[in-house]
């Protein structure tokens, strides 16, 4: 005598709804299984500090490799383009130098950006900002060398020491087809478009989805 008996009806409904469905889960399963391979994390080193607040040494960043182009796996050969980097986003980026890093897009082609004692110009217009409390990061390490001044700009971190940077003053540069301008959200510790200039948009390599808070953090309310 059998104990469980087929339910005849929910099988027949459960192929039938498979078979509507099958493009959509053949999609879904390409789109799992690439995964793995255009969705990276990075461990920022403990000498990366040109992001804070925003990103703190020793911080972990999952990168989309996908947001703005997909690549045959494992290479650099570029089969079609899937979004274009904007202002505000932060980016992983093949630095000149070597190496790679997250940098922030300041300015996109046909743009024309200038940095007057770490105000942006954007276009003729200054960006705005809102002066935040100081205070309310002291939970970023010394060791990571937030600035003396914090502020809001474009609804992310931005921090600095007025007068310190070397170059907390940057000419008017007007951004050309397929390039870019990428600051460091921590503008006085920052390597970035202030001395290589713009990028190329092929030096993008993805989109910063999230930071994961790994490294060190410090007690709001420890003494000064």
């Amino acid at each position: 005598m059998r104990s469980v008996v087929p339910a005849q009806g929910i099988t027949k409904t459960t192929i039938d709804w498979l078979r509507r469905h099958a493009r959509l889960l053949t999609l879904v399963t390409v789109l799992l299984a690439g995964i793995p391979q255009y969705v990276h994390a990075y461990t920022i080193s403990q000498r990366g500090v040109s992001e804070v607040p925003t990103i703190l040494a020793g911080d972990t960043i999952l990168v989309n490799h996908a947001a703005y182009a997909v690549r045959l796996p494992y290479s650099k050969v570029q089969v079609f383009r899937t979004g274009v980097p904007q202002r505000g986003d932060m980016v992983l980026v093949a630095l000149p130098t070597g190496g790679v890093a997250p940098k922030r897009v300041m300015a996109i082609p046909g743009d024309t950006i200038e940095v007057r004692d770490n105000r942006l110009i954007v276009n003729g217009a200054s960006v705005p900002v809102i002066r935040l409390n100081r205070s309310a990061f002291e939970w970023v390490p010394a060791a990571d060398r937030l600035g003396s001044v914090v502020v809001n700009e474009l609804g992310h971190w931005v921090t600095y020491t007025p007068g310190r940077g070397a170059h907390r003053n940057h000419p008017p540069t007007h951004i050309e087809n397929e390039e870019f301008f990428l600051l460091g959200d921590n503008r006085d510790e920052s390597a970035d478009s202030r001395t290589w200039g713009p990028l190329s948009a092929n030096r993008i390599l993805g989109k910063v989805l999230a930071v994961l808070a790994t490294g060190p953090r410090e007690s709001a309310t420890r003494s000064r």
